[in-house]
């Protein structure tokens, strides 16, 4: 029961840890996206800057606005990039979680299958004693009235209260074994 526990507090610690990324990571999208609308916007308006000056200057803008386009056009392919590669490593992260919390709700399953089934071979053994008390309960109080009838010589028989007495103390501390183990 301590290892459950302690699986599920480490469970939910690393679920915690995954959400906390997962929203650093959201916050950090959040701020590239700005980014990347920021530089757009700046982008139009440079480019909007050169077409009116292209009348003046033109030949000497265009070739300065080619530059500055592809190097924006460099600078957004590059966030594209982080922010796909950022975005596959959130996913990796919460898809490693989730295997992960299924190998730890399987293992938890089969021991609990597997306490269940001790449990229950526990309870037969103990059904077998007793069983087998009884028997020799039995099989005393024959041999009891055997010699008190005469039919068989008493030669130091022992005694079969006392043996009784611990057959049933016995019995009792089997049945209170037998609550407590199926009630966990």
């Amino acid at each position: 029961m301590v290892d459950y526990l302690n699986e599920r507090y480490a469970f939910q610690t690393r679920e915690r840890q995954v959400q906390e990324e997962d929203r650093l990571l959201r916050l950090e999208n959040d701020q590239l996206r700005i980014a990347v609308k920021n530089v757009s916007s700046k982008s139009k308006f440079n480019a909007h800057l050169v077409e009116t000056r292209s009348e003046k200057k033109s030949n000497e803008l265009v070739g300065r606005f080619r530059q500055q386009t592809q190097a924006q056009t460099e600078g957004l392919q590059i966030l594209k990039e982080q922010y796909e590669r950022i975005q596959q490593i959130s996913m990796d992260r919460v898809h490693a979680l989730e295997e992960q919390a299924a190998r730890a709700n399987k293992k938890w399953q089969e021991s609990e299958r597997r306490r269940k089934l001790e449990t229950e071979g526990f309870v037969r053994d103990v059904e077998m004693m007793k069983r087998k008390a009884r028997v020799y309960d039995e099989y005393m109080h024959r041999v009891k009235r055997l010699v008190d009838q005469g039919v068989i010589p008493d030669a130091g028989l022992v005694d079969v209260e006392p043996v009784k007495q611990q057959v049933e103390k016995f019995e009792s501390e089997l049945d209170a074994i037998i609550s407590n183990r199926v009630a966990e």
